[in-house]
């Protein structure tokens, strides 16, 4: 566009753009219509994967708090430290699951809320371990 602008573009003997410049509607009908339904059914394909990602992480976090009722309707009484203790680490793990760089600290999320669930020495211990093996600690 600009190299025509500025007239470097090779012109016929009328002075008009050379014949092989010029582009007739009916030569790229075909090709814009092929790249629109592309484009429309990748967009769609792309909406239809981040919607499936959403939805699964909204069922992480139900599960959450089925469980937080479910050891509070169960193991109250009985014995509400290993409840709180399930309901930590199952917390971590959801946090961790989230976490990007465990080796640097907390990506992403609140500090206080890591220090909160984990104990220094659980967060050392996880610190060594690398991304995928964290998780299967916990």
């Amino acid at each position: 566009w600009c190299v025509f602008n500025y007239g470097n573009w090779p012109r016929g003997d009328d002075g008009e753009p050379a014949q092989y410049t010029r582009l007739d509607w009916n030569d790229v009908k075909v090709i814009t219509a092929l790249t629109t339904f592309f484009e429309v059914f990748y967009t769609n394909q792309c909406f239809g994967r981040y919607m499936h990602l959403y939805t699964i992480t909204r069922l992480l976090f139900v599960q959450a708090q089925h469980l937080a009722l479910e050891l509070r309707l169960q193991l109250r009484k009985a014995s509400a430290t290993h409840a709180r203790i399930v309901l930590r680490y199952y917390l971590a793990s959801v946090l961790l699951f989230f976490e990007d760089d465990i080796q640097n600290g907390v990506a992403g999320t609140d500090r206080r809320l890591w220090e909160c669930l984990l104990r220094p020495e659980e967060q050392a211990y996880l610190r060594k371990c690398d991304g995928s093996r964290s998780l299967m600690v916990i």
